[in-house]
């Protein structure tokens, strides 16, 4: 008698959404059309969007957490690669192994990732992404207490000055092993953020956003905090640790690279990050209480293996399988799913996507050493054009400040082109294409002899690449937006398969560079990325041309 009721009530739902539909088009109200597999609920008090002032208010809480989280990731990802210098600064394969252990767990574990994204309640994803932060970072400030107090032991009877050698880590065997220990808490770390980005601005925030222009803003917005955590949170580090050499007593400025007044800078910035998870956890959990009273419904389009039926599924925000069941059965190991095997699903559910193709263009566009931020870039201006560190900087910073400024401007271009984001992604990664195979066209002047056109040449190859940053950033938003509206289902799992991608396809690039290692052959590099980066804006424009009725509700 109850499920009749129940059943009675959803048919009335149903039709006042579909004659809702009919009167408004742009109403950010979702439509149903197939029956909510949700019982013993009141179908009354079941909402398919939260109030606008609502969205907004989550939003901004959602927004402080991200900064928080990327202030200390910043601080934190840049202060480990200066900590290992340190250790030894006779030696680059520390910071190699590094780099390398982070980029090989982000491929091999990015589906996984996303699988748990999908799978789990999404305040105990959120838990177990803080959780696994927080013990890697605890964790990486004993190794480094040790290791700090270790060397100043070691290297106390050296006597004379300029570098010690004890300060090698492979000089000894305690020293080897926490190094690996080091890398094993520094991979669980950077797989814990990857959970959290993936949970949050691929499950939440298009969960709890229907409002489409605002859906864009927040991911400008979220964008925005990135780049300018990714310029201060660097000069933050810089800052304590200038501050930290400048000696109270005679007001000289301690040089040498083994001073102990950076000990407590790499602690100090340790302890913190530590500390930031606390308030980060707080902001999500409050929005997750709010948003549970509210019964907030979360409809998912189901597509089967062969893509021959499509289906609508429902679930509340609220639902998932309960995490602290398999805890506390201590089977953990066992019930989650084999990664290779994951990659399979993953790889295979990516595969069947309508937006394939426009995921793809997007991890085409990390084939590239054409940026302000790549290091071989930076190599071969510096080594082979005798680039200063002043314009070395100039150039990283402008690169920055376009592609923030290309943020700040993408909802207004979004609004401009009546929100059609088929235009709107085409604009963006077509000026990045163009803008790369101008600095393409010039980068042969710039190895020419020294001239005043050499000079014209150099600048025009670097200015092209600095305004590349517009199509660049606004085509990742453009991308978002489509994964985030286009892809409703396994949504946690395919980011995770793109994340491993776009780890790929850098890693390529490495792999690239160390066959073809000489500064002169470095052109090679230059005409690869114009290749990778132009295709992906063809490959894009073959999508729109057979999706052309992909737009965006403005609302």
């Amino acid at each position: 008698m109850g499920d009749k009721t129940n059943d009675n009530n959803l048919d009335r739902v149903n039709n006042e959404n579909n004659n809702d539909s009919n009167i408004k088009n742009n109403s950010s109200i979702i439509e149903i059309n197939a029956p909510l597999p949700l019982k013993n609920h009141n179908l009354q008090q079941l909402k398919t969007n939260l109030k606008q002032e609502d969205e907004i208010k989550y939003s901004n809480y959602i927004m402080l957490s991200h900064f928080i989280t990327r202030m200390g990731d910043k601080t934190f990802e840049f202060m480990i690669p200066l900590f290992l210098i340190y250790q030894s600064p006779n030696s680059l394969l520390p910071v190699s192994l590094f780099g390398l252990s982070i980029t090989t767990v982000r491929i091999i574990f990015g589906s996984a990732i996303g699988n748990i994204c999908d799978q789990y309640k999404k305040i105990q994803v959120i838990k177990l992404g803080i959780f696994g932060q927080a013990i890697s970072v605890g964790s990486i400030f004993v190794i480094i207490y040790y290791l700090l107090n270790y060397s100043s032991i070691t290297g106390s009877g050296g006597g004379g000055g300029g570098i010690d050698q004890s300060l090698d880590l492979f000089s000894n065997k305690i020293g080897t092993f926490l190094f690996f220990i080091l890398l094993l808490f520094s991979s669980i770390h950077s797989l814990s953020g990857l959970l959290m980005d993936i949970s949050i601005e691929r499950k939440w925030t298009p969960s709890l956003i229907s409002n489409n222009n605002l859906l864009n803003k927040v991911n400008t917005w979220m964008r925005q905090i990135d780049l300018g955590t990714e310029v201060l949170g660097p000069f933050l580090v810089g800052l304590l640790m200038t501050t930290s050499n400048n000696s109270v007593g005679d007001g000289e400025i301690i040089t040498h690279v083994n001073d102990g007044n950076n000990h407590s800078v790499y602690l100090l910035i340790t302890i913190l990050n530590f500390f930031s998870f606390f308030p980060q956890y707080i902001l999500l959990k409050i929005v997750y209480d709010e948003v549970s009273k509210q019964n907030l419904i979360i409809i998912e389009d189901e597509i089967d293996i062969n893509n021959i039926s499509n289906t609508k599924t429902f679930s509340k925000f609220t639902d998932g399988l309960d995490l602290n069941n398999i805890i506390n059965s201590g089977g953990i190991l066992l019930n989650f799913d084999n990664p290779f095997s994951t990659i399979t699903k993953g790889w295979r559910l990516f595969y069947q996507q309508s937006i394939f193709l426009v995921m793809i263009s997007y991890v085409m566009l990390y084939l590239t050493v054409l940026s302000p931020h790549d290091v071989l870039m930076t190599a071969y201006l510096s080594n082979n054009d005798k680039t200063t560190p002043t314009e070395l900087s100039t150039f990283r910073l402008l690169g920055a400040l376009f592609g923030l400024g290309s943020t700040m401007f993408f909802t207004h271009f979004v609004k401009f082109l009546n929100g059609n984001m088929n235009l709107v992604g085409q604009f963006y990664i077509f000026e990045e294409g163009i803008m790369i195979l101008i600095s393409g066209f010039f980068y042969s002047s710039i190895s020419s002899t020294n001239s005043k056109n050499n000079e014209i040449g150099k600048l025009m190859f670097l200015g092209a690449i600095v305004l590349s940053r517009i199509g660049l950033y606004g085509f990742e938003l453009s991308e978002m937006y489509y994964v985030q509206r286009k892809i409703t289902q396994n949504r946690g799992i395919i980011s995770g398969v793109e994340s491993s991608l776009t780890s790929l396809a850098t890693l390529l690039v490495f792999v690239i560079s160390i066959i073809f290692h000489k500064i002169e052959s470095f052109y090679l590099l230059a005409t690869f990325s114009v290749i990778s980066i132009n295709f992906a804006a063809i490959l894009f424009f073959c999508w729109c041309k057979k999706n052309q009725q992909i737009h965006q509700q403005t609302e």
